[in-house]
């Protein structure tokens, strides 16, 4: 069996919907909000390029729709410090008698 490769505008249009879903955990829990409605409106941008890809299959309208995507997603960028996993640090106590 050979295998068989996605279209260009296929792989473009599931990597938007993946860049469009990476939305970061806020650092701060101030943040959340900001975090949730940005997910909310990426998850629904990616919904209806999703449909309209579905309704409209031809590779042109694909590509187009990943573009639209694109843009849709540089335009409601992160605003938010995103969270970072910290680093434990090692502390060396004094030895001796006095600790």
């Amino acid at each position: 069996m050979s295998e068989q490769t996605l279209p260009e505008p296929v792989r473009d249009l599931l990597a938007a919907i993946v860049e469009a879903l990476t939305v970061p955990l806020a650092d701060q829990a101030a943040d959340d909000d900001t975090a949730n409605r940005l997910m909310r409106e990426r998850a629904s941008n990616a919904r209806i390029i999703a449909n309209s890809a579905l309704t409209s299959p031809s590779l042109s309208d694909i590509a187009r729709a990943a573009g639209q995507l694109c843009g849709w997603t540089a335009d409601s960028p992160v605003t938010y410090r995103p969270y970072q996993a910290r680093t434990p640090q090692t502390v060396t106590l004094p030895t001796g008698e006095d600790q």
